[in-house]
């Protein structure tokens, strides 16, 4: 068999080298738990995603059969969640500008995107609540219009999870349709497209869902993986089931919380090089437009 994470934060404390090192050590024992053959480390963007990987990769136990791939959670002007993803991480470097929070609108996130080499993307979480999904922030429209023009759906995350089976009583409600729908986004959401799977998972705990593809027995390579995951091959959906439903939504949402604060922290501390720096890629792309 063969599984997938799409969607991992290492969520470390970078105030404790010693903290990190001892999480790094308890996320590979869950990877080897769940017998996970790639997982995507896509850190948010204002939370140092080059950093986090290499935190990770750094203390890997030898031998083990996991495959830890760089990537991020990247966001447009618009707050849009977009994960890319590669087999190098040199794309760190070379694509950096993506990784800027809120630098390009959509539409010039999709036009720079295309232009970078060796990345895979992945639309998040595409109908989340707060409007960091295509969906719920665009709407059906414009949806349908980009959805495509992206490698991958994200069409099961298991960051509400709890949520969703908490509120069974109330399954015939609009609030708990919009949740249900991050948990499984609707196939008239996916129309054939391909798609993944993703954990979303910032606790040790939450590691555990994941794309399987059960008759899969071989190793499958960076170069092979979305002729895979665009195929017919048989897959099924495994999401993990929390040992306590209540700590861990009240974890999620003290995370999300605090991140929230970290990212409005982080762009007033480099408001300045955004701004100039919108301001030569959006003069960049009108050129190129115009061309």
């Amino acid at each position: 068999m063969f599984r997938i994470d799409c969607h991992f934060h290492p969520n470390f404390s970078f105030l404790s080298k010693r903290k990190i090192k001892d999480k790094a050590k308890k996320i590979w024992n869950k990877f080897k738990e769940h017998k996970l053959d790639i997982v995507i480390c896509t850190e948010h963007n204002f939370k140092s995603p080059k950093e986090a990987y290499y935190d990770l990769l750094k203390f890997k136990p030898k031998n083990h059969k996991t495959t830890l791939l760089p990537g991020v959670e990247a966001t447009t002007k618009e707050g849009i969640d977009i994960l890319l993803f590669s087999n190098d991480p040199e794309f760190y470097e070379k694509e950096k500008d993506l990784l800027i929070p809120e630098l390009y609108s959509l539409d010039n996130f999709i036009k720079r995107m295309k232009k970078a080499k060796n990345i895979f993307s992945v639309i998040a979480h595409p109908n989340i609540i707060l409007k960091q999904g295509l969906l719920s922030n665009q709407g059906s429209p414009k949806y349908f219009q980009n959805f495509r023009k992206f490698d991958f759906i994200e069409k099961h995350n298991a960051c509400l999870n709890e949520l969703v089976d908490s509120l069974q009583i109330i399954k015939n409600t609009k609030f708990y349709k919009k949740i249900q729908s991050v948990k499984n986004l609707p196939e008239k959401f996916i129309k054939n497209h391909s798609f993944l799977v993703g954990s979303d998972a910032h606790h040790v705990e939450d590691i555990g869902s994941f794309l399987e593809f059960p008759n899969i027995n071989h190793k499958i390579d960076f170069n092979n993986l979305k002729r895979l995951i665009s195929s017919k091959e048989k897959r099924s959906v495994k999401f993990n089931e929390s040992k306590n439903k209540v700590i861990s939504f009240s974890k999620k949402v003290l995370t999300s919380a605090t991140e929230v604060l970290q990212s409005k922290i982080y762009n007033i501390k480099n408001n300045k090089n955004l701004t100039s720096l919108q301001w030569q890629t959006e003069y960049t792309l009108k050129k190129n437009k115009s061309m």
